[in-house]
């Protein structure tokens, strides 16, 4: 978790609205197995996963500040994106 945080506190904060569903896209050089792609929210070292399906991510409806982290599986390996979020 301690690299998670590191990395998150260096990216730039993304405001996004609570309780809403976001559009979620990737391009990717193989073949992403969409069964196979987590979200996760951090949250004082608790992770809680949060639900991907059809390209859309559907956000909790909470306030606060977030490390998100979303991991896909690929024919060529995993993929992590990290960043620190904004629920308003």
């Amino acid at each position: 978790m301690d690299d998670i945080k590191t990395f998150a506190q260096k990216e730039k904060k993304i405001d996004l609205p609570s309780g809403e569903d976001i559009g979620f896209s990737y391009i990717a050089n193989g073949t992403v197995l969409e069964s196979d792609i987590t979200a996760q929210l951090w949250n004082n070292n608790k992770k809680e996963s949060i639900t991907i399906e059809n390209s859309t991510i559907h956000l909790p409806n909470r306030k606060g500040t977030f490390i998100l982290e979303i991991n896909l599986v690929a024919e060529q390996g995993t993929v992590q994106y990290i960043s620190t979020v904004n629920l308003n």
